[in-house]
């Protein structure tokens, strides 16, 4: 693949280094994390990696670049599979695409051109929204898996106790046990609500809400519990958090601050 000429003259640049790799099993992984690792000590854009697969009838195999200083570098990944397939009588994709860190303008930069709604939407509605939404609280969803060991329901009732009395958080959860083998705990005190779920396996739910609107606390609430289980390691599969209000609140009080006109809005200024 490499030894074509088309493919180094026209696909790759000329202006910066160019690294390959081929893997044709997965005890080759080493090579893509090997091109990967140019990406992170050039650190910032442009300094792109991409992964590319390409299966015959018979076998398959998966390409890594890396390149750098190249500003067209995806439309030259989706020139590159079509020409390799027509090379190689090959059918490819592109399985993943990563880039550098974007270069820090400062705080004096000024874009050369800030484009606004020309009237195409109407921003009257939305703009309604923005002033009559009142976030109160802080909602967090987080689910765990246990990848190592089970826990009975005694121990999860005691390790979800451990880790309300080193929060500091003065309730008693309501046991329903019912529940096929899991159980639910419940609690409630003046500054939120926890709703805990254990399936009696492996997967473990966590409804938290807060009126403190602090991101930290519900990772802490889920560190702390992790922690709670002892030889049973558990990982995060989903953690989803969100603002609690009224008015159709889809922002954070942190994000509304004292209500300023948001950029796009102000056509809405300009044209009265």
């Amino acid at each position: 693949i490499l030894s074509r000429a088309r493919l180094t003259t026209s696909l790759l640049p000329q202006g910066g280094p160019v690294v390959l790799a081929l893997l044709d099993d997965s005890t080759q992984n080493w090579r893509r994390v090997f091109v990967d690792s140019f990406r992170r000590t050039f650190e910032f854009s442009p300094a792109d990696v991409a992964s590319l697969v390409f299966n015959s009838t018979e076998s398959g195999l998966e390409l890594a670049i890396f390149v750098t200083h190249d500003e067209d570098f995806i439309n030259n990944m989706n020139l590159l599979v079509p020409f390799l397939e027509a090379e190689f009588e090959l059918t490819g994709e592109i399985r993943f695409i990563g880039g550098g860190r974007f270069h820090w303008q400062g705080d004096d930069w000024q874009p050369s051109q800030f484009f606004l709604p020309d009237g195409s939407y109407d921003q009257v509605g939305p703009m309604k929204q923005w002033n009559s939404q009142e976030p109160v609280g802080h909602q967090s969803i987080i689910q765990l898996e246990a990848t190592d060991g089970t826990l009975s329901r005694e121990a999860f009732e005691e390790m979800v106790a451990e880790t309300l009395s080193k929060m500091n958080i003065e309730t008693t959860p309501q046991d329903f046990p019912d529940l096929g083998d899991g159980c639910v705990l419940a609690g409630i005190w003046p500054a939120g609500s926890l709703t805990v779920l254990y399936d009696g396996r492996s997967h473990i739910s966590i409804n938290l809400f807060t009126f403190d609107q602090d991101p930290q606390f519900a990772k802490q609430f889920s560190d702390t519990l992790s922690v709670a289980t002892g030889d049973v390691a558990l990982s995060v599969i989903l953690y989803d958090e969100m603002p609690r209000g009224f008015g159709r609140v889809v922002n954070w009080s942190r994000d509304i601050g004292n209500r300023e006109t948001p950029a796009w809005a102000l056509s809405l200024f300009q044209e009265s």
